[in-house]
């Protein structure tokens, strides 16, 4: 009999095989058990959820989630479900429902579903918001560009002056920005979420881009960002944002002087929830189906083409999505000399 339950420890070598079987021999969840790890297990906690076969644990389905929070009823990212088909009708939904009443979240959310399947199948339950992250950029003024498709320069200005604060450690960052301030946001990414997240990556250099406060030396808000180099270029990956939303529409000038000391390309960033005069007044514009340009999505491999990322989230109460939110914002390719322990 198909029982779904959380996954052990030990099943870690039947998912791994079950992603090889039925997702790719070549991703690198099943090529690094490094990166695996770091992506869903916490202490003695697989973040998986499972249908298997209750006697031979034969695995069907799964669903892998990682909390933003360690609170009573944490807020919790879903990312890379997979079911068998024919098993059992809405077996995945029998997932998720099992995920969201077994954590008690108060807030869920999955990014990257894909448009022909998962999309299709949550808008047709209550309770979800089903949409796709808006993708915002800002240009830097530059006679060519190696990386964007930039047919038509599109760039708002914003106010000379003024530059973030960049802590290079989770000490420097709390320091400055106090995340339990934010606790009734959705999601609220708490001390040790951020600290393992974005400082402890094995593989991405994350930077911290603090928007200071008009009233202390600390900061609103933090942009979280790194740096992709392609082409012989640098663009500027903004993947998640938190603190105060409003701090962003005074941070254009903040963003084009470290874009122009760091020579970016362009900055971009995936993100839904947050107010569009905010982003504009930041210096963002936005790119939607009447735009011209193209502001890749994809580095690993690279690809010149605009990407629409799609999600789910459980109601939009006080809520943002950013990419980063789930595995939009992992490798795909581990870098030369890598090291799998």
């Amino acid at each position: 009999m198909i029982g779904i339950r959380f996954a052990r420890m030990d099943d870690i070598e039947n998912i791994v095989a079950f992603l090889r079987e039925h997702w790719s021999e070549n991703n690198i969840l099943v090529k690094s058990r490094r990166i695996f790890d770091f992506q869903y297990v916490d202490g003695e906690n697989c973040g998986f959820v499972l249908a298997a076969d209750d006697e031979t644990g034969r695995i069907y389905g799964l669903k892998g989630f990682f909390p933003f929070n360690h609170q009573p009823r944490p807020d919790i990212a879903a990312a890379l479900a997979i079911v068998l088909q024919g098993v059992r009708p809405m077996l995945g939904m029998e997932i998720q429902r099992f995920l969201e009443k077994n954590t008690n979240c108060r807030w869920l959310c999955s990014t990257g579903l894909n448009p022909d399947t998962s999309v299709r199948i949550y808008k047709r339950f209550r309770g979800y918001t089903v949409d796709r992250l808006k993708h915002y950029y800002r240009l830097a003024d530059r006679p060519a560009y190696s990386v964007a498709a930039v047919r038509q320069k599109r760039i708002r200005p914003v106010p000379e002056g003024g530059g973030f604060l960049l802590p290079d450690t989770p000490e420097a960052l709390f320091a400055v920005f106090d995340p339990a301030a934010y606790r009734e946001q959705r999601p609220y990414k708490d001390e040790a979420y951020l600290t393992r997240r974005y400082f402890e990556h094995p593989v991405y250099r994350y930077r911290m881009l603090g928007i200071r406060s008009q009233d202390s030396e600390g900061a609103d808000g933090v942009y979280i960002a790194r740096e992709v180099e392609c082409n012989g270029a640098r663009v500027l990956r903004i993947v998640d944002y938190i603190g105060d939303r409003r701090a962003i529409a005074r941070a254009g000038g903040a963003l084009e002087r470290y874009m122009r000391e760091r020579d970016a390309e362009y900055a971009d960033f995936y993100c839904y929830g947050f107010d569009h005069e905010a982003l504009e007044a930041g210096g963002f514009v936005l790119r939607d189906e009447n735009d011209p340009n193209v502001v890749p999505n994809y580095f690993e491999p690279f690809e010149q083409r605009n990407i629409d990322i799609h999600f789910f989230s459980t109601g939009d109460e006080n809520a943002a999505v950013c990419r980063a939110d789930g595995d939009q914002d992992r490798p795909s390719i581990l870098p030369e000399g890598f090291a799998d322990e």
